[in-house]
């Protein structure tokens, strides 16, 4: 491993630095060249952080075994969730967008759900029982979708819980047109 304290670095008066080729020993014992940049204090630090931390393999290895095991982890605590479909790659990364969407998504709608009874409990003649019920239809059927391409597809949708609650908005309101279209029909 490169030694910070001994690294000699040298700079012009009145230049700035040239930058400075070097290889360093990672935390994860890969040795990998970098090239550093900024005054000689500078680049000793930047070695100092460099020798703590995993090389771009070893840390993309590392992510990507976190992820399995949080996908994992959902599935084991929701065996309702139906195994996934297609490709190897594309279940893979199917199973990690669901297993960071489904925690949010059943967020979303027990916030959801909580809202509508309050809303009904002020008012018994406003009807939210039928948004109420949209709202757990709809975490019901993204649940149940099996498909990997529908999770890659509409993983923008599940980033955090403001796109799964416009994602849900917009098929509720889908749901409660729809409703209202045929309540009108049949009067």
């Amino acid at each position: 491993m490169s030694d910070p304290k001994k690294l000699k670095i040298v700079a012009r008066k009145g230049n700035p630095p040239e930058f400075t080729a070097q290889t360093v020993e990672m935390n994860c014992g890969h040795v990998v060249k970098v090239s550093l940049y900024g005054t000689p204090d500078d680049q000793r630090e930047e070695l100092k952080r460099l020798a703590g931390a995993f090389c771009k393999e070893c840390w993309i290895s590392r992510k990507n075994q976190r992820d399995e095991i949080d996908a994992a982890d959902v599935e084991r605590d929701r065996p309702y969730l139906p195994v996934l479909t297609g490709s190897p790659k594309q279940v893979r990364w199917a199973r990690n967008t669901r297993a960071k969407a489904i925690p949010l998504i059943e967020e979303v709608i027990a916030e959801a759900v909580y809202e509508l009874s309050q809303l009904a409990a002020k008012d018994p003649a406003n009807d939210q029982v039928s948004a109420a019920e949209f709202h757990l239809n709809w975490g019901s059927a993204v649940s149940a979708e099996s498909e990997a391409g529908f999770w890659i597809q509409n993983r923008s949708h599940f980033a955090d819980k403001d796109a799964v609650r416009g994602y849900m908005n917009a098929y509720v309101y889908q749901e409660l047109v729809k409703e209202a279209i045929a309540k009108r029909s049949r009067a």
